[in-house]
């Protein structure tokens, strides 16, 4: 059995495991600092003994949950319709490209969960152009296809060089990876801090929706 609080991509804990149970779980920390509970699942146990089961899980559950620090408030964000973006100019890098824009995240977003050649990381769609003649043509604006599963695409690793903004690119190859997931799987998403408002209001004009949750870890005892 598993009980599980949601965190950012690459950081989720299990808060509770054991074993004989068919049950699944999960929490999410609201930033107004309140849990909300979940339990579902099939259980081949008799009523009482679930009852039993679920309180002791309870009992286990809130010693756990008084120990978490939060950390931060981003958005889930998802849409399961084409993002209607203009995507002209957008594509799939090839491997050369993918390696070059690793000095893009180098210089400008190295805090960025998903870049090259990290787990889960599918492919990287961009736009090459030229920032300075001298060096040729390089990636302008990029996002991975990164994270996804059966049923849900994941967007990720969203990143325009800054002598490039102001020209559309984000939202373009934003719109190109949500339209490849949308038909590759039915849903893209993607997550994104609260504080990021540009690239929120990027997003939103691509169609994708938001619901608010908090990220936490178990403080150290």
């Amino acid at each position: 059995m598993s009980l599980s609080n949601s965190s950012t991509a690459g950081a989720s804990s299990s808060l509770l495991c054991s074993s004989g149970d068919n049950l699944v779980g999960h929490a999410d920390l609201f930033p107004e600092g309140r849990f909300v509970a979940g339990i579902v699942g099939a259980m081949t146990m008799t009523s009482v003994a679930a009852t039993v089961a679920v309180m002791k899980v309870k009992s286990r559950f809130d010693d756990r949950r008084a120990k978490l620090a939060p950390v931060h408030n981003f958005f889930w964000m998802e849409t399961t319709s084409p993002s209607g973006a203009a995507t002209a100019g957008v594509r799939w890098l090839n491997a050369r490209e993918e390696k070059e824009t690793t000095h893009l995240f180098d210089r400008f977003f190295p805090d960025s969960y998903a870049q090259p050649g990290r787990a889960g990381m599918r492919r990287w769609a961009g736009v090459v152009g030229e920032v300075d003649s001298s060096v040729g043509t390089k990636p302008l604006a990029v996002a991975a296809d990164a994270w996804s599963a059966a049923g849900c695409g994941v967007i990720g690793g969203v990143l325009t060089h800054p002598a490039a903004r102001g020209r559309g690119l984000a939202r373009a190859v934003s719109g190109f990876v949500v339209d490849a997931l949308v038909r590759r799987h039915g849903r893209a998403a993607l997550m994104v801090l609260t504080a990021n408002v540009p690239a929120i209001a990027t997003y939103e004009r691509l169609g994708v929706t938001k619901r608010l949750f908090g990220a936490a870890h178990l403080a150290a005892r």
